[in-house]
């Protein structure tokens, strides 16, 4: 029983004087497709490949697809303008509707639509039989086309970049050579991937989480994470403590969250990502209650908890309560983030009308930076962080004579959503290594680039934010 298509028809046609590659492994109906164009065109249809226009039906993918050809291969990588692939060859519901009916089995359209993904011979055989399960006959001919691989990596949709860098290259290389797989990342047919679903348990945790560092080292966080969502628990959560952050800086808060919230436990790092996810979403009183009872054993981890709660409270316009954090902060004496909790209470005091207390804030934070300055730099940077709208210039001359020699405007640009360049600059210091500002310029340093933005202080720091994020293109 033939199902006219169409569809398929008008897509040869449309690609036919460039050429055309039709992919799929066996059952597709690419054979069926080939002689029902080559017919309706009066094409000639061929098993062996020759340089002249034509239908061909090979079993090896030849050296190239012409103008005027139509080739059907089950190898994918081939250069061709046009393709018609698995997705495009599969039945979609509505044919899968049309043959239940000519079969008489209406009610099974649905059911058989869905375990077998559109695949042309699985559809057509539970329909005939009447019966819409993986029947032994359909498992030998899946199994036959299968490679003498373990297939249960590629159960974990990642690209296929992890799946080489973790030593599964030969086995990417089978399953694209049969066009069992398709795109990046690298997903198995539907079909099949249900069918190994059903017969073949996940990898082991120690070869997922093999896959799971290789994608992560290509910055695949999000298909990280929904590759350890199959498993939950403890991999999930090892994968939310290295891609969380990134993926927050990304701005995809849902997706951390839609992950981050299967955790039962979270444990203290997945706490700070949750706390920086809610502040972002500007849940400030939810970010704070997942920092309520912060454990101390680890110190570092603690001063991070310590700075996350005392920003929150400071965006919540509690700077009496911020001060006495980050006090707290100061306490736990020479650690990484001292200089951020002292610039930190300095902003806090400012608020609160304590300017000189603030002032000797700043000199010691300049103290506790100067082995990470360059030329000085942080000196600029950290006189301009007390200067908010003018005040600080009002009240102690010398920081607005040295404002003034540096050309430094303490307003910024029109419409920023910041409310100063202090505010700004926690903002780019969190999501950076470090801020050094130039005569005309700022850098944002990562770990492995930097980020300019040119023009007055807060303008320039708001341009090398934004491109810091991705929000518009950086400099060449």
């Amino acid at each position: 029983m033939y199902l006219h298509r169409p569809r398929l028809l008008r897509a040869l046609q449309e690609g036919l004087p460039e050429g055309v590659l039709v992919h799929a492994p066996a059952g597709f109906g690419k054979t069926l497709l080939l002689k029902s164009f080559a017919e309706a065109k009066g094409l000639p249809y061929r098993r062996d490949w020759s340089p002249e226009p034509g239908c061909y039906d090979l079993r090896k993918p030849p050296p190239e697809v012409l103008p005027g050809q139509v080739v059907a291969a089950r190898q994918a990588r081939l250069p061709a303008l046009h393709r018609l692939g698995p997705e495009d060859l599969a039945f979609t519901p509505e044919e899968v509707g049309e043959l239940a009916r000519r079969l008489g089995k209406r009610e099974l359209a649905g059911p058989v639509h869905a375990l077998f993904g559109g695949w042309p011979h699985l559809t057509r055989r539970a329909l005939e039989r009447g019966e819409a399960a993986w029947t032994p006959e359909l498992r030998a001919f899946l199994e036959g086309l299968l490679p003498p691989l373990d297939l249960r990596p590629f159960l974990l949709p990642l690209p296929e970049a992890a799946f080489r860098q973790a030593g599964f290259g030969e086995a990417v290389e089978a399953l694209l050579a049969q066009a069992l797989a398709q795109g990046v990342p690298l997903r198995l047919l539907p079909a099949l991937a249900a069918y190994l679903e059903a017969t073949h348990p996940l990898p082991p945790e120690e070869t997922a989480r093999r896959l799971l560092e290789a994608a992560l080292a290509l910055g695949a966080w999000e298909e990280a994470l929904e590759a350890a969502g199959r498993y939950g628990g403890g991999l999930l959560l090892w994968t939310l403590e290295r891609a969380g952050r990134p993926l927050l800086e990304g701005g995809k808060v849902e997706a951390f969250f839609r992950h981050a919230e299967r955790v039962a436990h979270p444990s203290p790092r997945l706490r700070l990502l949750l706390a920086l996810g809610h502040r972002m979403r500007g849940e400030l009183d939810r970010g704070l209650a997942v920092l309520e009872g912060f454990p101390e054993e680890d110190p570092a981890l603690l001063a991070e908890a310590l700075l996350a709660r005392g920003t929150l409270l400071g965006l919540k316009g509690a700077h009496g309560e911020a001060e006495g954090v980050f006090s707290q902060g100061v306490a736990l004496g020479e650690t990484p983030l001292r200089a951020r909790f002292l610039t930190s209470r300095g902003a806090a005091r400012i608020r609160l009308g304590r300017y000189r207390e603030a002032a000797e804030d700043l000199e010691e934070a300049y103290r506790a930076m100067a082995p990470y300055s360059r030329v000085g730099d942080w000196n600029r940077v950290l006189r301009r962080y007390f200067a908010e709208g003018g005040t600080m210039e009002a009240r102690e001359k010398p920081y607005g004579k040295v404002l003034s020699r540096q050309g430094f405007d303490p307003d910024l640009p029109k419409g920023a959503p910041f409310y100063s360049l202090g505010a700004l600059l926690e903002e780019a210091l969190a999501e950076a290594r470090g801020v050094l500002f130039r005569k005309g310029e700022v850098w944002l340093e990562e770990e492995a680039r930097a980020f300019r933005g040119e023009g007055r202080p807060g303008e320039a720091l708001l341009m090398a934010l934004r491109k810091a994020r991705g929000e518009v293109p950086d400099w060449p």
